[in-house]
């Protein structure tokens, strides 16, 4: 055996000697970086910010009327929670969950703050007034009532719309144009005596699941759930309704539109409704709110309105085509 190839074999038992000794150095370091391409430990448990994340993305999932026809939610869903992997708040979340509920919801899904969220309130009627025979009825937009104070309305606006009947011998304008409330039973019961007695309209969720809304005795009902009453209201009205609608109509005013239609005493004017599914609010843990489209209205066929309901007498001058109406109905009596 050659010299070279001794000094050889003891070169490379030195240099394993060394390389052994330095990865026992390295392994008994309290510092030891990870090798180079080993992934980092799986999490077992999520943070109070990403559970907070998951609780909301749940919800968009579960209820909002168009996810169904985002085909990449569940690839929304992981960057929104590779998003959030670095928050501490609640608050922190909420850059990613906007992002997440524009794909869910569109333009109607919002993410409300605990210091924006609306405080519930107990809504004054409809202003209600009575000039030359004509009854005037304008139905503002009002935000999130107080729980149970839904009967309360409806029998307001009942008993202030009774007040002025005896003014009013011709008929009624219902102004609906900027109705846009979205959760408001004591308004449909209020204005029970305009409507037909029995199913008035649905609301259908994504899947196809009807929810029968119909009027009976002064009260509304959801699928057979009383939703809210109006007692001791008034006679049924006999004289024509004219009802106002346009491009801001939506929500509630949306169903008022359509019940009121099938009266043969009503005739709406104006431009068509918004056409947009009505929206529900959600609480989220820190006080947060989330808004979410998640039914749509359809006439008592299935028939919905994505495009708006259109006018019976289309005019840009409804105030005026209404009361010229009303005018022509009350000289035929």
């Amino acid at each position: 055996m050659t010299i070279g190839g001794r000094v050889g074999r003891q070169l490379l038992s030195i240099g394993a000697l060394a390389a052994a000794v330095a990865v026992a150095m390295v392994l008994l370091s309290p510092s030891r970086p990870q090798p180079v391409g080993t992934p980092e430990p799986t999490r077992t448990a999520l943070s109070p910010a990403e559970e907070y994340a998951r609780t909301a993305l749940q919800i968009m999932g579960d209820r909002s009327f168009f996810v169904d026809e985002v085909t990449w939610w569940p690839g929304v869903v992981r960057d929104a929670m590779a998003q959030v992997r670095p928050a501490r708040s609640a608050a922190d979340t909420y850059p990613a969950l906007t992002t997440a509920l524009a794909a869910a919801a569109g333009p109607q899904g919002l993410l409300v703050a605990p210091k924006d969220v609306p405080t519930p309130e107990i809504a004054a009627p409809p202003a209600v007034s009575a000039s030359g025979g004509i009854g005037h009825i304008t139905v503002p937009t009002i935000g999130p009532l107080i729980s149970d104070s839904e009967s309360a309305r409806a029998t307001a606006i009942a008993d202030t719309i009774r007040t002025s009947q005896p003014a009013v011998s011709c008929g009624w304008v219902i102004d609906l144009r900027d109705t846009r409330s979205q959760d408001d039973w004591g308004l449909l019961a209020g204005l029970h005596q305009f409507l037909p007695e029995g199913e008035i309209f649905q609301l259908r969720d994504r899947n196809g699941k009807a929810f029968h809304v119909s009027i009976a005795m002064g009260s509304v009902f959801l699928s057979g759930r009383p939703m809210a009453s109006a007692s001791g209201s008034g006679t049924r009205n006999t004289r024509p309704v004219a009802v106002l609608q346009s491009g801001q109509t939506t929500g509630v005013g949306e169903a008022l539109t359509l019940a009121l239609q099938q009266s043969d005493r009503t005739r709406t004017f104006g431009t068509d409704t918004r056409g947009l599914p009505l929206t529900e609010r959600f609480a989220l843990p820190d006080g947060a709110e989330l808004v979410l489209p998640t039914t749509r209205l359809t006439d008592l066929a299935g028939h919905d309105f994505t495009h708006g309901i259109p006018p019976q007498a289309r005019t840009d001058d409804p105030d005026r085509a209404a009361v010229d109406w009303l005018r022509s109905q009350c000289r035929r009596r």
